[in-house]
């Protein structure tokens, strides 16, 4: 994730999480990987967790917590989707690459009203990992629940090229 900062704000201060789960040597995971995806209530405690961390995090280096912003890859995405859905209050803007917003969660999800929200999704139309018609399912779903979306779509695999990358940079100034 680290590559990932170069766009940002230096105002900034990057906190970035590993995954809990060690799936094999440097591969984390928020979950057990499974045929089904997790239901919402796996990531809500997943949620929960990690926003319980942060604020202890803070409270322990004497940081305000006044806005947060959160980028995920992959499963990553998943669960920035998950955070910004989860806790409006705390999380300002999210930006998602090469992830999607479960469609198991959609339904659980019905009332819920994204006004002000605001994402960034960056995807790949060679992504053989996550492909890319679940991330513009996303983005349609966002935006019918009245999120403002800026989707940045790129000629590469499961990742994020420089123009995407770029604009980025962008969305989080």
């Amino acid at each position: 994730m680290w590559p990932l900062t170069s766009t940002l704000p230096d105002t900034c201060f990057i906190l970035a999480p590993r995954a809990p789960k060690l799936m094999g040597p440097g591969q984390f995971s928020w979950h057990e990987i499974t045929p089904q995806w997790p239901g919402l209530n796996i990531y809500q405690r997943l949620s929960d967790e990690l926003i319980s961390r942060v604020h202890i995090f803070a409270h322990e280096n004497n940081l305000r917590l006044n806005d947060i912003d959160v980028i995920g890859f992959s499963q990553g995405a998943v669960m920035a989707y998950a955070l910004t859905i989860l806790y409006p209050e705390l999380i300002g803007k999210a930006a998602a690459l090469a992830g999607f917003l479960p469609q198991n969660w959609m339904h659980d999800l019905a009332l819920t009203n994204l006004h002000n929200r605001q994402f960034f999704i960056s995807h790949g139309i060679k992504d053989d990992i996550v492909p890319v018609n679940k991330a513009h399912q996303t983005a349609q779903w966002l935006r019918e629940h009245g999120a403002e979306v800026l989707f940045c779509e790129s000629n590469t695999g499961h990742k994020i090229n420089n123009d995407c990358l770029k604009k980025m940079g962008k969305f989080f100034h």
